[in-house]
């Protein structure tokens, strides 16, 4: 059987930046993208909302950020990729 069943997060940087999150963790829905330099980074879907579920049916996983958190361009985030939540 499996020993390890946590998903695998990755450090990945931040294509966008936002205001510090509320008191609660914070789950958005991303896809990886590469910028100009040829680095892979996160981009947010615009529509975070819950009834949106077509933005989970193309994001590539969910990028965390912690509790009271400003997040700037460029900043390393928590993603996890949705692959890592089906095995």
């Amino acid at each position: 059987g499996c020993s390890n069943l946590t998903p695998l997060s990755l450090p990945v940087a931040a294509g966008f930046s936002r205001p510090a999150s509320g008191s609660r963790q914070e789950y958005l829905r991303v896809c990886l993208r590469q910028n100009g330099a040829g680095r892979v980074e996160l981009q947010p879907y615009v529509n975070q909302s819950s009834g949106v579920a077509a933005s989970l049916s193309g994001a590539d996983g969910l990028a965390i950020i912690p509790p009271q958190t400003p997040v700037a361009e460029g900043d390393m985030l928590s993603f996890l990729p949705f692959s890592e939540l089906l095995n």
